[in-house]
């Protein structure tokens, strides 16, 4: 008589920054099924098998320090959030639902509109140094290599200002509305 071993589920799923509500859904809709979020290595999100619950599941953008870091995991779980996940700076968050207000990392647009923010900054970031290899690659790499190269880079440009388009959007329209 030996403990049955946990049956893990993998799922290859792409989601994009201004998405995380869909994220979030389907992360409930898993847990609703008995899967629990244990990893993602994106895209691979990696599930456990548990009795079905009915979960909130809240993602967050965080960057800073490491002290910063620990306080801000401190703060979620004295609020009763537990860290399922963690890819990067993305936080993913899960709860038993109680269908309040408690079911909410940020209670009002504005706080919302400041985590986007947050993102859009790390990707105005990310512009220069892929503006700089794109420059590099058209001046020193030959060869078939090099056309694949510098495809991949405007196509990795192209996505990065569609994405900041995108988050941009979705925080006017947030400050457009600051209640909630």
């Amino acid at each position: 008589m030996g403990v049955e071993p946990r049956r893990i589920r993998r799922c290859v799923r792409v989601f994009f920054a201004w998405q995380d509500g869909a994220e979030e859904r389907w992360l409930e809709q898993m847990a609703a099924e008995g899967w629990l979020l244990a990893r993602i290595l994106w895209p691979v999100y990696t599930f456990v098998q548990a009795a079905p619950a009915r979960l909130a599941y809240r993602l967050d953008y965080r960057t800073g320090s490491r002290e910063d870091l620990d306080a801000y995991l401190q703060l979620h779980r004295d609020a009763g959030w537990e860290l399922a996940a963690r890819l990067g700076s993305w936080m993913y968050f899960r709860r038993p639902a109680t269908g309040t207000a408690a079911d909410e990392l940020y209670t009002d647009n504005r706080s919302r509109a400041q985590r986007y923010r947050r993102q859009l900054n790390y990707m105005l970031v990310s512009v220069p140094p892929l503006l700089w290899l794109a420059a590099i690659s058209l001046q020193r790499l030959k060869g078939w290599g090099a056309g694949v190269i510098r495809w991949g880079l405007v196509v990795a440009l192209l996505a990065l200002v569609y994405g900041m388009g995108r988050l941009a959007r979705t925080i006017r329209r947030l400050e457009a509305d600051p209640r909630e």
